[in-house]
């Protein structure tokens, strides 16, 4: 007798299932195998802003006077008070994600009947999109300072400049530096 395999048996096929790992699926969707950004953004720990506000500003010392000076005995003293600091502001940016359900979906989706949770799958696909969007702002920068929406990423913070490395720089887009500060005018 020839073997035949489990496929082949015609009534196995249409009175029996395959193996649907019931409760469990398995997600490949992520681009990446670990989100760096969101572990550290939605950790409990993390660092918080608790005053309210429309925004974030923080007074920024950017020189300082040179006031030391080496003197000889008996020298008086020079005494220079200088202007050394300025304010920096970076207004909120947000972020949302989202799924939805039908009432009669989850109805459907019960029983003996459901493979998976679908709101699980649901949620799961939401907070990939989530994290996928916040490693790719945190890392970038807005387009242009007409950009009112995308967060002011690292490509924002820390400009390369080709000539002189990562010495700052405005970045591209913008005619002032990080938090509004020219970096012509404060080179620091």
């Amino acid at each position: 007798m020839a073997t035949l395999t489990d496929a082949e048996i015609s009534d196995l096929v249409t009175s029996t299932l395959q193996d649907l790992g019931r409760m469990r699926f398995t997600q490949i969707a992520q681009r990446v195998q670990h989100y760096e950004v969101m572990g550290k953004m939605l950790k409990k720990d993390k660092l918080q802003f608790d005053d309210g506000g429309y925004g974030i500003k923080r007074t920024i010392m950017v020189d300082h006077s040179n006031a030391a000076r080496h003197v000889g005995l008996y020298e008086t003293d020079d005494v220079n008070v200088g202007d050394v600091l300025q304010t920096i502001a970076i207004p909120w940016r947000h972020l949302t994600t989202n799924f939805a359900y039908e009432r009669r979906e989850i109805l459907e989706n019960s029983g003996v009947s459901r493979i998976v949770k679908l709101l699980d799958v649901r949620r799961t696909d939401a907070m990939i999109s989530m994290a996928e969007l916040m490693e790719t702002a945190f890392w970038s920068k807005p387009a242009d300072s007409t950009d009112e929406t995308k967060p002011f990423g690292i490509s924002y913070w820390i400009v390369y400049n080709a000539t002189t490395g990562f010495n700052g720089g405005n970045a591209t887009g913008f005619t002032t530096g990080p938090g509004g500060l020219d970096s012509a005018t404060y080179t620091r």
